[in-house]
């Protein structure tokens, strides 16, 4: 399972932690406005952009933390 998460995609891992980091000091709105904001960096890196192309090449992703 560590080598799991080891080879996944580690900026996006490292948002999540963030946003369970912070859940319980924000308000709902807070919240949901962090996670808009980090969806939308992630969205835009280099690892998001490597899943869709091994998604359509039908092979695993190789993640780079970009």
């Amino acid at each position: 399972m560590a080598k799991k998460f080891a080879t996944g995609p580690t900026m996006a891992y490292g948002l999540m932690r963030r946003l369970v980091q912070k859940a319980p000091e924000n308000s709902y709105k807070q919240q949901l406005d962090l996670e808009m904001e980090y969806q939308t960096f992630v969205r835009a890196s280099d690892d998001a952009t490597e899943a869709r192309k091994a998604f359509a090449d039908k092979r695993p992703p190789l993640f780079t933390g970009r």
